[in-house]
């Protein structure tokens, strides 16, 4: 038999590599790479499925992969292949998507996803394998996208009820692989001022096995710094009570003046914008583990007072002072 004709090209080839042909000698055995039988129905959704896989490789020939990818999951392969065709897609798309709200974006996280599910309902172990568990960062940082994307435009509330509908997708893996996201739902409720939900998350990532034990850049060991950073500003109650944590720490006090003079800005002010959204949402990225260096400094606090703070709050007293004289 030519190479065009061995099993693993079958179209009565099932999940988990196995030979679904009653006809066939091979019938209910796992397929061997060098398998072939009288009884061999082609399936042209292979040779999309691999040209898309090797395709994949090379960042010059991922949209040349998709297309392939595209191909095969249409012509139809076996729910494991097609699930690795899927997110293979996904991650295929995540190279353009640089956009929060951008179409790539939202068919990478959707075809990663679609993935997900199928691992889960059909019971691979897929991501279970460390190889494709640290894989998973690029749909971790994707939902991160669209969860600030959804605080800006929507609200926190509706951003903290998307990242939990995000995380319950992986309860079926023994430790959840969603560091970024865990990260994330932490500091919404450490702004929130609800210290126990904000510790129950940070706990929650630290406690999660490694998802990538090469970490190239660092990334993962970063994040969990940042949870034990985070958890530490939560032992200071004054901390969180209005999530101004560079405030706080300068000030000594969640109701210093000019504490509750920042908060009130925030409040009555960039709330109400769009961009206005997009700076507390950069600023709660940063601020828990800048404030708790600031701190740790005498002269930090002080440099930051002078050259900040108090240009900021004679901004704001003019800007109210103008707005109260055209009675707004």
């Amino acid at each position: 038999m030519s190479e065009k004709n061995q099993c693993y090209r079958c179209k009565y080839k099932i999940p988990k590599e196995i030979c679904g042909s009653s006809q066939s000698p091979y019938y209910n055995q796992k397929i061997e790479p060098t398998n072939s039988c009288d009884y061999f129905l082609e399936n042209p959704a292979q040779d999309y499925f691999n040209l898309g896989l090797a395709k994949s490789l090379e960042p010059e020939t991922k949209v040349e992969a998709i297309h392939e990818l595209e191909t095969a999951i249409r012509l139809g392969l076996p729910e494991d292949d097609e699930m690795s065709a899927r997110f293979l897609l996904g991650e295929a798309y995540a190279l353009f998507g640089g956009e929060p709200d951008s179409q790539e974006l939202s068919e990478s996280i959707n075809q990663m996803e679609k993935a997900v599910l199928m691992d889960s309902q059909g019971k691979y172990g897929y991501f279970s394998e460390p190889i494709n568990r640290a894989r998973l960062a690029k749909l971790d940082l994707g939902y991160v996208m669209k969860a600030r994307s959804i605080q800006n435009k929507e609200g926190a509330d509706d951003a903290i009820s998307y990242i939990h509908q995000k995380l319950q997708l992986f309860d079926y893996l023994h430790s959840s692989p969603m560091l970024h996201l865990l990260l994330e739902l932490g500091n919404h409720y450490a702004e929130k001022g609800n210290k126990e939900l904000a510790s129950v998350f940070y706990k929650k990532l630290l406690e999660c096995e490694v998802r990538d034990p090469g970490d190239e850049g660092g990334w993962e060991s970063e994040t969990r710094q940042w949870a034990e950073d985070n958890l530490k500003l939560l032992e200071q109650p004054s901390a969180t009570k209005s999530g101004c944590f560079i405030a706080t720490a300068v000030y000594g006090a969640t109701d210093a003046p000019e504490v509750m003079i920042f908060r009130g800005f925030r409040d009555d002010v960039l709330l109400e914008y769009s961009i206005g959204r997009k700076i507390i949402s950069f600023y709660y990225l940063f601020s828990p583990y800048a404030a708790k260096l600031i701190g740790k400094s005498v002269f930090a606090k002080s440099l930051v007072r002078i050259m900040i703070f108090k240009p900021a709050m004679w901004l704001i007293s003019y800007g109210k002072s103008k707005l109260t004289e055209r009675g707004e």
